[in-house]
């Protein structure tokens, strides 16, 4: 990811790259293993949007903050992400897991 520093613990993304893990190997469908990191740009129950991807979430999708299990709800705008999953098209990837780092304002949610 390239960007600007805006502090310490935070980086404003120029570009964020979606890569599929290596050694993957896309199935029929052109699916194969990917992972996103960035800020949340939007959330939902059943998604979120991290640098112009769509990182779906299933009740099989992991979310941790600090080591704990937390729900789909409790992701924020401004929230750093790491998603790991499937991908489904270009532009999107069903999440298998969600590690979420903290804000752009630096603190943590609750």
């Amino acid at each position: 990811m390239r960007g600007t520093k805006v502090d310490d613990s935070t980086l404003q993304a120029i570009r964020i790259e979606v890569e599929d893990a290596p050694g993957t190997v896309p199935d029929d469908h052109g699916h194969g293993a990917a992972e996103v990191s960035g800020s949340v740009s939007a959330a939902g129950a059943s998604s979120l949007t991290v640098g112009g991807t769509t990182v779906k979430v299933d009740a099989d999708t992991v979310i941790t903050r600090q080591g704990k299990t937390i729900s789909p709800g409790d992701v924020k705008v401004g929230d750093r992400v790491e998603a790991k999953g499937t991908r489904v098209d270009a532009t999107t990837i069903l999440a298998d897991t969600i590690a979420v780092s903290g804000s752009e304002s630096g603190g943590g949610h609750h």
